[in-house]
Formats: C-alpha cells, structure tokens, sequence
C-alpha cells in the first residue's frame, strides 16, 4: 500500500474482548518470498516489550526469514512500529491486516 492509504489495525473487539480486551491493534509482516505454510514466527506486544527486546525480534525475523506480529494497545502505537519496521527489515512487506485474517499469514490463520 501507498504512504497515502490508511491500514486497518483494530482486531475485531467481540473476538478479542473474551481476553478483557476491548482494543487490541495489530500489523503483520512477512518476508519477501514467504508463500504461506508453516513459518518462523515473531510476535511482540507494544507498549509491553522493553526496546531491547524489540530490537531482538527485528534480528531474529531478518536472521530466520521470520514472519513478525506486532499486538499494540492503540492504533497510533500500530503506526509507529510499522514505520519502524519497514525501516528495520527491508526484506519484508506489511501484511493486510483483512489478507492476514483469512489465512495469508500463518499465525493469524
């Protein structure tokens, strides 16, 4: 997607209110190349994740071609680490998070 369009973040709030949750954000990205299947996979919660941490999973997606989740308390933390990620893992690509629901990305199918 462009710079220009908005993504979709907000997990549906019925599925995820059964955890207390009433607002739960999330942005998927997955290496280039990545056909589906079975897969290396990195989730991380922000704001819950120290910044080590977080720089952590940014080495282990890039080192083991790892798809990567990132669960976030409000859709501007959403769009903080995904402007972070694309910068951090160039040979990735955001997922949608509509194409990931249906089962264009593993952990979330």
């Amino acid at each position: 997607m462009s710079s220009g369009c908005e993504w979709t973040t907000r997990l549906d709030p019925h599925a995820t209110a059964r955890f207390g949750c009433t607002e739960v954000h999330a942005v998927a990205f997955k290496p280039l190349g990545d056909l589906g299947g079975a897969s290396n996979a990195v989730v991380v919660e922000i704001p819950e994740t120290p910044e080590h941490l977080i720089r952590d999973a940014f080495a282990a997606a890039r080192t083991f071609h790892a798809r990567l989740l990132f669960l976030c308390d409000t859709a501007k933390q959403a769009r903080h680490i995904a402007h972070r990620a694309s910068k951090a893992l160039p040979a990735h690509r955001r997922v949608p998070l509509e194409l990931a629901s249906v089962g264009m990305w593993g952990a979330l199918s």
